[in-house]
């Protein structure tokens, strides 16, 4: 089913011209399709090491960003120093080291004058010794990291598109659509009657089959008419996962909290179901 979403096909792609200049050569760079993202490089790759990534979602070249300057303000939340940056529309901010995982900061308007004078000084210095990279066209036009985007023609413009596809995704993806859940669940049907003699095979079916599961029952409107259907497919995934000893439902989400939130849901609709029609 993903095969058939990608109309390129097998072969080659020919890189497409960009107005882009190589930071290493100076000479035009080109699109390329790398093994995890496409990048920019110039004619003399892969000799010349002038390449930049680029977003394949929105075709804007990733550019690369200045170290940030290191200060001893204490993150609140985890109290690691904190590190300062300069952001290109804002000014200075501050952000903790193991962000994203850490969002502790402390606003610039917060600090006392005098620490934020101290590190004004030290981030000037810092900037001096680090400057910021730059990457050229051939207009003249200089881009920054956070300034104006730099965009350069997507696989769109070759007649042949990007796909991306996310390692973590929202239930409601353009690709997760009704037309595909409904195939998927017709060809899982299929495998399941290819193996119903066959309990282990059986039991491995199933699980992979979760997969579309969560997508139905955190889509009831589109696939569950009823609750009973919605009831019936919330305890049939609990089944299976107590079978597979499951414990979470995405990274740090855990199982039996997402379990009783759908047992409270299909509670709720039952009721108002029985209201409906006493």
């Amino acid at each position: 089913m993903m095969r058939q979403k990608v109309t390129a096909g097998t072969a080659p792609l020919k890189p497409l011209p960009t107005d882009v200049l190589c930071p290493s050569s100076g000479k035009p760079m080109f699109v390329r399709d790398g093994e995890f993202y496409p990048f920019l490089a110039c004619e003399n790759h892969p000799n010349c090491q002038g390449e930049l990534e680029v977003d394949g979602a929105t075709a804007e070249v990733v550019l690369p960003r200045r170290p940030s300057l290191k200060t001893d303000l204490a993150c609140p939340d985890c109290d690691r120093p904190l590190e300062l940056r300069r952001s290109h529309f804002y000014g200075p901010w501050t952000l903790c080291p193991s962000y994203p995982d850490c969002l502790g900061r402390l606003g610039w308007s917060t600090i006392q004058p005098s620490k934020r004078m101290e590190l004004k000084a030290a981030l000037i210095a810092h900037e001096k010794s680090h400057p910021q990279f730059k990457v050229r066209t051939r207009d003249g036009k200089e881009y920054e990291v956070d300034g104006q985007p730099l965009r350069v023609p997507g696989r769109q413009a070759g007649g042949r598109p990007w796909i991306r596809v996310h390692m973590f995704d929202s239930i409601e993806s353009p690709y997760l659509s009704n037309e595909i859940i409904r195939r998927a669940g017709r060809l899982f049907d299929q495998a399941e009657a290819a193996v119903a003699d066959n309990p282990v095979l059986l039991k491995r079916v199933r699980k992979e089959r979760l997969g579309i599961e969560v997508v139905r029952i955190s889509r009831p409107a589109e696939f569950l008419p009823n609750w009973q259907a919605y009831d019936q497919a919330v305890e049939s995934f609990a089944r299976i996962a107590a079978e597979w000893n499951i414990e979470n439902i995405r990274e740090g989400g855990s199982f039996n909290r997402q379990l009783k939130q759908w047992r409270d849901r299909a509670k709720r609709l039952k009721d108002a179901a029985e209201a409906a029609d006493p």
